[in-house]
């Protein structure tokens, strides 16, 4: 539970006493079984007047009625809030002889006049609640709270599209609003009645004790209606509501007996208590989830089913009911966070306020009113859901890594010790880095200098050593480079020569395990097979005569390279089965239609397979590799857009494929069996990543590095 900051002296609204009262147990109460349903709202006058809980610009005016009856309503109340309160008027300093239960009398008092009446057990009022009757008065202006209301919208703009990213003032049961007593205060501080029990407390019995001579009209001696109506002030003077329930509260005997306690509600009203990543901060932050739903709320859920529940008019009552919203408590400010998996929108939203001002932009008070941002990075940990490090299957070991920056990551294995490393490349002059894997999901980082900008960046093995070379190409200028890799993170250049325009991709025709660079040239380009003999590069020419996207896979199972060449449409198509170091011989395909496709063994048998994938409506297919060349065509649907990672994550010598679907969207996780079945499980991979497949943990296996440009959480899949 959150713990409530120190109150500074703001005003004159804390309070002390009530005179000549026995103190019974909690239990003398009524007591209701079951949780309560959503019935008759019990919406009261302080609930539906607009007016925040002061002191305010003007003190609020009471308008009700007082209620009175020879025979005292029965009032609904939760059990653990009403613990919480009989345990802060315990705990309250008094200047004037008061009972506990005087002071539990007078703290509860305001709650039915502002929350809930609370008259069935359906109604027992809810620490959740929220206020929606903070209209705005048409008007854009710092000067009073009504004109201000426009600033509890998104980014200030009452005709927000984001209606429901609506940040409420008023919370709790004794809707403490910032204008006024709320200002110190979270929005989990004030609702959760285990501590915002203590303020309201120590408020009522100050006030009581020593009324101010300017609220009640005159100096001492004052009657002790005119010191419960100080305590009440901020509630409005000459509460005749809170003066009804005080009596129906205390004129039983035993006291309270009138009061039915209902089980199932918490000091909370169903907020949860999570914990969570935030951008900018290090290591997990508790944060709390607010779901101001009916079948969430606990208590009364009147104030949450006013509608409509996007507010309609700005102007007109009632407000906005913000979606689901994560609330954080970070010392000075307060930030809620929307995420589009709550609100539907397509942007995330969050927003801040300085912990101690007014939520509404004021002119009078520096620092008050909402900095909003169409944006959160919060990673809810608890549950997965953000922008966190999405949540591996069962099986898999999840470790935080954070980056903190926009890179290009390449993947490769520069030390040639099986670990695969991760190749850091900032834009510009911004510092690089080397990630050397060490098996276990973990990093050691070293710092790298690499000039210019280029296209491609082709980890391989020229020379079989077991080490990842680079080659870098620049495709406008034709600018290249082959880094050779030392062995200890570190890498020798050498300048390539070649022509701007070109396409190159990694094969090894011959199957030796060196690799050689295929340098396609689209178009009338020239083409070539380059080879490593020991001090440079050997040229085979090649002849492709064509545009195509071009495949390269292992699609016989005979340890070489081949290459398909795909033309999307219904342009020709061709399969050259590699004979030998740049020599091949021509199989005819026909693929008939635009894809994107997917090249890996995922039945282990040694061929490389091909899925075709078609975003969206586009009918699927998948090719099985056979031995000799050519494919045995197999029907898939897929539903859906997605990022398709390709990875062996349980090392069985079958490529898995994870549909991923980055942000909010449906994942899964299908599997293939040696008889070609297909098993698929559902994973939660929310989020903004970018995928990264490398050997990061136990060799013959593979895993994702999840990474998000930015301040985003990274980490890292690995078995």
């Amino acid at each position: 539970m959150p713990s409530l900051r120190p109150r500074p002296a703001v005003v004159a609204v804390l309070l002390v006493a009530l005179v000549g009262m026995s103190s019974p147990s909690a239990a003398s109460a009524e007591s209701v079984g079951g949780s309560p349903s959503a019935v008759a709202s019990d919406l009261p006058p302080g609930f539906t007047d607009g007016e925040p809980v002061g002191p305010t610009d003007d003190p609020p005016a009471p308008s009700e009625a007082p209620t009175t009856s020879a025979t005292p309503t029965v009032r609904y109340f939760g059990r653990d809030p009403w613990n919480a309160i009989r345990s802060a008027s315990a705990a309250t300093t008094r200047t004037c002889a008061v009972s506990d239960d005087g002071l539990s009398a007078l703290v509860i008092a305001p709650v039915f006049k502002e929350s809930s009446a609370a008259t069935t057990a359906a109604t027992a009022p809810s620490p959740m609640t929220l206020s929606r009757y903070d209209e705005w008065n048409g008007v854009y202006a710092t000067s009073d709270n009504r004109s201000a209301n426009y600033g509890l919208y998104a980014f200030r703009d009452p005709t927000t599209a984001y209606k429901r990213a609506f940040w409420h003032t008023g919370i709790g049961i004794w809707q403490y609003d910032t204008a006024g007593a709320g200002a110190p205060f979270t929005a989990i501080e004030r609702m959760d009645v285990a501590d915002v029990a203590a303020d309201v407390a120590a408020g009522m019995a100050a006030r009581y004790c020593s009324p101010s001579p300017s609220v009640v009209g005159h100096g001492a001696p004052f009657t002790d209606q005119e010191r419960r109506y100080s305590a009440w002030w901020p509630w409005g003077y000459g509460c005749t509501l809170c003066e009804a329930a005080f009596q129906d509260l205390t004129s039983t005997s035993p006291r309270f007996a009138a009061l039915a306690l209902v089980d199932g509600i918490s000091t909370t009203g169903g907020a949860q208590q999570r914990s969570c990543t935030i951008p900018g901060v290090s290591g997990a932050v508790t944060c709390w989830y607010v779901d101001p739903s009916v079948g969430t709320i606990e208590g009364a859920t009147g104030w949450a089913t006013v509608a409509p529940l996007d507010g309609g008019s700005p102007t007109v009552a009632p407000t906005p009911l913000a979606a689901p919203f994560y609330v954080i408590d970070r010392g000075a400010t307060e930030e809620r966070h929307w995420l589009a998996a709550d609100t539907g929108y397509a942007i995330d939203i969050s927003g801040s306020h300085v912990v101690g001002t007014n939520d509404r932009p004021r002119s009078n008070q520096a620092g008050s009113g909402i900095a909003w941002r169409s944006s959160s990075g919060l990673c809810d940990l608890t549950t997965g859901r953000g922008a966190c490090v999405p949540t591996p299957p069962s099986g898999l070991t999840s470790t935080p890594s954070p980056v903190s920056g926009s890179y290009r990551a390449i993947v490769l294995d520069a030390q040639g010790d099986g670990h695969d490393d991760l190749l850091w490349v900032a834009p510009g002059p911004a510092a690089d880095h080397l990630w050397s894997g060490q098996g276990d999901g973990t990093f050691v980082s070293t710092p790298q200098s690499i000039a210019g900008d280029f296209d491609d960046v082709l980890p391989l093995d020229v020379d079989g050593d077991g080490k990842d070379d680079i080659v870098w190409y620049a495709r406008r200028t034709g600018t290249s480079y082959l880094w050779r890799a030392v062995g200890d993170g570190t890498w020798t250049s050498q300048r390539l020569s070649r022509p701007a325009g070109l396409r190159p991709m990694v094969v090894d025709t011959d199957g030796d395990g060196r690799d050689e660079v295929l340098w396609y040239g689209p178009g009338s380009l020239p083409d070539a097979v380059w080879s490593w003999d020991g001090g440079g590069f050997r040229s085979t020419p090649q002849t492709v005569r064509g545009t195509y996207t071009a495949l390269a896979g292992d699609f016989t199972g005979d340890g070489k390279t081949d290459v398909l060449w795909y033309g999307p449409g219904r342009a020709g198509d061709s399969l050259w089965v590699s004979t030998g170091l740049g020599s091949h011989r021509n199989v005819a395909v026909t693929i008939n239609g635009t894809y994107q496709p997917l090249v890996a063994d995922l039945d282990g048998d040694g061929p490389a397979d091909i899925v075709w994938y078609g975003p969206g409506a586009t009918a699927d297919s998948l090719w099985w590799g056979r031995p000799g060349g050519g494919f045995a065509s197999a029907p898939l649907t897929v539903s859906g857009r997605y990022l398709p990672i390709l990875a062996d994550l349980e090392g069985d010598g079958r490529t898995d494929l994870l549909w991923y679907s980055p942000g909010v969207g449906a994942d899964r996780w299908w599997r293939w069996a040696g008889d070609r079945s297909i098993s698929a499980v559902s994973v939660v991979a929310n989020g903004p990543h970018v995928p990264l497949v490398g050997t990061f943990g136990q060799a013959g296996s593979d895993s994702i590095f999840w990474y998000a440009p930015g301040a985003v959480p990274d980490g890292t899949w690995w078995r």
